[in-house]
C-alpha cells in the first residue's frame, strides 16, 4: 500500500512516492527545521500523518531505500510512515521532539485514531491530532486550513470535500481524513495528566464526549 493522492488547500495532488523529486523533499524538510514562510495546511497535514501513526521502521535499515524498508503496524499507517519519511525525513526525530502523552487507537466503532502531544514549537498548548474515516472526521470540524488561513467548513467547502472523496473513492483508493486541535491551556495546562482509564479525569472525558457526541448514530 502506498500514498497516491493528497487533498488539501481544496485541491487534489498526485503524489506517487516513487516519483517524489529530491528538491521537493528538501522543501518539506525545511518546513520542520526553518522559521521562514511555509504552507501551513501542508505542514499540518504532514505533522498529523507523522504523529497520529503507530507504524515504525524496524531497526538497522537506514541503508535500505525507504520504500523497501520493513515496518511494524497497520498497512495504511506503514504507507503514511514511508511517505512522510520520503517527504520530510527523520520521522523518528520529529516524533521524539513532539512526544505522545495519550492515545486512543483506531477501532471499528469510532473509526478514528486520536493522540495528544507536546510540540516543539513556540505554542505551549497541547496538540490533539486525529485521523480516520473522512465522514467521521468532517463531522467534528468547524474550520479548514487553506494555505495559511483558517476558513469556515461551510457548504461550499463540504461540496469540494464530497467531490474529492467520491473521486478518490471511485479510484478504489482507501481515503483517510485528518484533523488537529490546540487544547485551551486554561483547561489543559502544562503538566495536565491525560489518562483515559481514570473516570475522574473530568476535563479530558468532557473533551472526548464532545468529540464523540458530534458523531451521528
Amino acid at each position: 500500500m502506498t500514498v497516491s493522492h493528497l487533498w488539501y488547500d481544496r485541491n487534489s495532488e498526485v503524489c506517487h512516492a516513487q516519483s517524489i523529486p529530491s528538491t521537493h523533499t528538501q522543501r518539506t524538510i525545511n518546513m520542520f527545521t526553518a522559521t521562514g514562510p511555509r504552507d501551513e495546511a501542508f505542514f499540518a497535514l504532514m505533522r498529523i500523518a507523522i504523529l497520529c501513526n503507530r507504524a515504525e521502521f524496524k531497526l538497522a535499515q537506514t541503508h535500505i531505500p525507504v520504500l523497501r524498508r520493513e515496518c511494524t503496524g497497520d498497512p495504511s499507517e506503514q504507507a503514511l510512515l514511508r511517505f512522510t519519511e520520503l517527504m520530510i525525513g527523520d520521522v523518528a526525530s520529529i516524533r521524539k521532539r513532539n512526544p505522545k502523552l495519550v492515545e486512543i487507537p483506531f477501532n471499528s466503532t469510532n473509526k478514528f485514531q486520536l493522540s495528544i502531544h507536546e510540540t516543539d514549537d513556540d505554542n505551549d498548548e497541547y496538540l490533539l491530532v486525529m485521523k480516520g474515516a473522512p465522514e467521521r472526521i468532517v463531522e467534528i470540524c468547524s474550520t479548514m486550513l487553506v494555505g495559511n488561513e483558517e476558513i469556515p467548513f461551510d457548504e461550499s467547502v463540504r461540496e469540494d470535500f464530497n467531490r474529492a472523496y467520491l473521486e478518490l473513492g471511485g479510484k478504489g483508493e482507501r481515503v483517510l481524513g485528518f484533523a488537529d486541535l490546540r487544547l485551551n491551556k486554561k483547561d489543559f495546562p502544562r503538566g495536565f495528566e491525560f489518562n483515559i482509564d481514570e473516570a475522574n479525569n473530568n476535563k479530558f472525558f468532557s473533551l472526548l464526549n464532545l468529540i464523540l457526541g458530534k458523531f451521528p448514530n
